[in-house]
């Protein structure tokens, strides 16, 4: 596999509990621009070569390039890369125009905010591009900004080159996606802009069903969403994480497909290389250009973000003396939690890490046990099984101030709002399923 690219793949680690202190700083924001080729429209085309994409913003700090580097793949510099909208009927009314790629970005750029909520990262859709230096205007209007100046460009591209007899990039190299690796080679922090390489004709090529079905779109946004997420991430310095812990992580690489929702997880995880931080969402949280998001300035965290794994889990979250909230996250490798892969436990000080909880118990069967007395609003999301069937038996549990209560998934939702289970009934189902669904449970005193 080449090394930050997303490859179609062919067809026990443990660690220690300890606790995971969050550096006192100004939190910053980085750009993910996106470009599904709205500037340019539909029909039409721009082009560049191997070599001029590779140092798409100059060569890169060490000299690794600040684009796609295609020789990594076997292409030669002098070959070109021709940059076209994806010509699909998204919206399924019979003609394909540049509405089709409004709805397209529209699918796809909740899906990638989903997964980002907890990080001051901005998801911004790009319209003005006709020419792939165009990126660089787009990512240098920050520079300099002491509250994030480092930018990852998308492309997502049906990508043409004479290499190939004018044929796909993608469907050539068997290719969701793949980055700039100059910060991923030198392992240092988010420290240039960089651009990446999405080629949406190959994941599309995968979808099966009908498309323009909601189902083939569905699956198709969610694997373009990955694969932008994912590819932006290793020029974030992100490492391919593997195991049945990171399923479902950003920067896990899926046997295919990726048509479920994803995160960034809180927990440790095997990486296929060495690396200094192995939980993703710490090196997330403490890279100086990244950081947490504070959208209302208060100097604190919008989200105290808590996470399950790609396994079957057990989430405990406890209310602590002082404002503090107790985490316990267990990882078992079978549904009926009897066979412990590995646990990790923290705190969460609402004072100064938390407007709000939000969890994210990921793929697999988890039980979700929530402290009644933590005084704040928490929201949980659903996820569904590797084997992609929703109703998968996870249980979300109240308890404290003599609750009790267990809120049991449905077969398939879209999403709905609880009531404050300390003043009401629970609703009758937890939404799971492959949309954003999420319960919100205000808990006050």
């Amino acid at each position: 596999m080449t090394f930050g690219s997303r490859r179609k793949p062919d067809s026990a680690r443990r660690y220690q509990p300890r606790l995971e202190p969050l550096e006192d700083r100004a939190l910053p924001t980085t750009t993910l621009f996106l470009d599904f080729g709205r500037g340019l429209g539909i029909g039409n085309t721009m082009s560049t070569t191997v070599a001029a994409f590779r140092d798409l913003d100059g060569p890169g700090l060490g000299g690794n390039g600040t684009g796609t580097d295609m020789t990594g793949v076997g292409m030669s510099a002098g070959d070109t890369l021709e940059f076209r909208p994806l010509s699909y009927d998204f919206d399924n009314n019979g003609v394909v125009n540049n509405a089709d790629i409004d709805a397209f970005a529209a699918a796809v750029v909740p899906i990638v905010q989903r997964a980002l909520e907890p990080f001051d990262i901005n998801v911004v859709v790009v319209t003005t591009t006709t020419a792939v230096s165009d990126a660089v205007a787009v990512m240098s209007a920050n520079d300099g900004d002491p509250t994030g100046q480092f930018d990852a460009y998308v492309f997502i591209y049906d990508i043409r080159s004479d290499a190939y007899s004018g044929g796909s990039v993608g469907d050539n190299n068997g290719l969701f996606g793949i980055a700039a690796a100059d910060d991923l080679f030198r392992q240092l922090g988010n420290l240039q802009d960089e651009g990446v390489l999405v080629f949406s004709d190959f994941s599309f090529n995968l979808v099966s069903g009908t498309p323009g079905s909601a189902q083939f779109n569905s699956d198709f946004a969610h694997d373009i969403a990955f694969t932008i997420t994912h590819e932006a991430f290793h020029t974030f310095t992100f490492i391919h994480t593997n195991g049945l812990t990171a399923s479902g992580d950003v920067i896990s690489v899926p046997p295919g497909l990726m048509v479920n929702p994803h995160m960034v997880t809180r927990f440790d995880l095997a990486h296929v290389n060495a690396v200094a931080e192995p939980n993703n969402y710490l090196l997330a949280a403490n890279d100086p250009d990244i950081g947490l998001r504070d959208a209302n300035g208060n100097g604190r965290p919008d989200l105290a973000y808590v996470t399950g794994t790609g396994a079957h889990d057990i989430i405990t979250l406890t209310s602590g003396a002082a404002g503090v909230v107790n985490v316990q996250v267990q990882a078992f490798s079978d549904a009926a939690h009897t066979a412990l892969i590995a646990t990790e436990s923290y705190t969460i000080n609402l004072a100064t890490e938390a407007d709000a909880i939000l969890i994210d118990g990921g793929i697999n069967r988890d039980d979700i046990i929530i402290d009644g007395r933590i005084n704040r609003t928490i929201r949980v999301r659903g996820g569904i099984g590797l084997d992609g069937v929703t109703g998968e038996g996870d249980r979300l549990h109240v308890t404290g101030q003599g609750l009790g209560v267990t809120y049991a998934p449905a077969a398939a939702s879209t999403g709905a709002s609880g009531p404050s289970p300390s003043r009401a009934a629970p609703p009758s189902s937890f939404p799971r399923s492959r949309t954003a669904s999420s319960a919100t449970l205000p808990v006050t005193h």
